[in-house]
């Protein structure tokens, strides 16, 4: 969806949007209930029924029906959903874990592919509660200056000098170096990478004068990588 808006422009994904929501609507029951709940989410409730597998019926039919070509004036869009189910009181009987349960089990079904649903399971559950456990963690960290930065060198195959390097954050916890894979995406997700990013670029800042005194004082380039969020 978010090609539609910097392609075509927000008045055309505004109108995508109302006819997603129209297709939603038109396959649930008049007791159901659906909303956009934000960018291009949306939430569905599905009253009284019987069986999980009913909800992955329904989750079927919105992909297939958001799948069908969407024509605006002379244009043609074609959008896919990624849905995520949970289940109360099975999941939980509270409706702000339900939520995040759903958010969590859409955003694994899509990294599954497009056109994809999945239900919550028990799994999910163990990643969310490591998540939460993986921010507060974070937070700390940054207020403890845990952080270290890796220099990787960059060399001149022709004379073989170091010529360049890249900075790479590493989470040193309890003698344990934190893959940035697992803390970035986290980082990111709750407000915490901008901290992060002033990080490196205030230790490259202090380093690169020590560096090249090491080396010879050689004209040395430091990069590193900042966040598109940041």
């Amino acid at each position: 969806f978010k090609n539609v808006n910097d392609i075509y422009g927000h008045d055309y994904g505004d109108i995508v949007l109302q006819m997603a929501a129209k297709r939603i609507r038109n396959i649930l029951r008049t007791n159901d209930t659906v909303a956009r709940i934000g960018g291009d989410e949306f939430s569905v409730i599905l009253r009284n029924i019987k069986d999980r597998s009913d909800a992955g019926k329904v989750a079927k039919n919105i992909i297939k029906e958001l799948e069908k070509d969407i024509i605006v004036d002379k244009y043609t869009f074609h959008i896919s959903a990624s849905i995520g189910i949970s289940i109360t009181p099975q999941d939980s009987d509270d409706i702000g874990e339900i939520l995040k349960y759903s958010d969590l089990t859409m955003y694994k079904a899509k990294r599954s592919g497009k056109g994809v649903f999945e239900y919550f399971n028990n799994e999910i559950k163990l990643e969310f509660e490591k998540q939460a456990c993986l921010k507060e963690d974070i937070k700390i960290a940054i207020e403890n200056k845990e952080f270290e930065i890796y220099y990787l060198p960059q060399l001149n195959t022709k004379t073989g000098k170091i010529v360049a390097a890249e900075g790479l954050i590493r989470w040193v916890k309890e003698s344990m170096i934190i893959n940035p894979g697992e803390f970035i995406p986290v980082a990111e997700k709750n407000g915490y990478i901008y901290d992060l990013d002033i990080y490196v670029l205030k230790s490259a800042d202090e380093h690169i004068d020590f560096i090249k005194s090491l080396l010879g004082n050689i004209d040395l380039k430091i990069s590193i990588n900042m966040s598109l969020i940041t």
